[in-house]
């Protein structure tokens, strides 16, 4: 099923810069930076592993199974798509 929603992935700029930080309670998470808009976003753990992964695959089912595989996490093609 989850195949018949799946969906190509779109390119990521390439000037963005991915980097961990602790939180206020000490807990990870994560900082996408744009520097052509000077402008932070924070991110949660799942949206971290599917940005650092975003450039090495093609379809939203293929980033999925990769990030199910490489970390313990079990996302589904809505947590990429949010």
């Amino acid at each position: 099923m989850e195949a018949e929603r799946d969906f190509p992935l779109p390119s990521l700029a390439t000037h963005l810069k991915l980097a961990r930080a602790p939180d206020e309670k000490g807990e990870p998470v994560y900082t996408l930076y744009n520097p052509a808009a000077n402008a932070y976003y924070k991110t949660d753990w799942i949206a971290f592993e599917c940005i650092s992964r975003m450039p090495f695959h093609q379809t939203a089912l293929a980033l999925k199974n990769a990030v199910e595989l490489e970390t313990t996490l079990t996302i589904s093609l809505t947590d990429i798509e949010n």
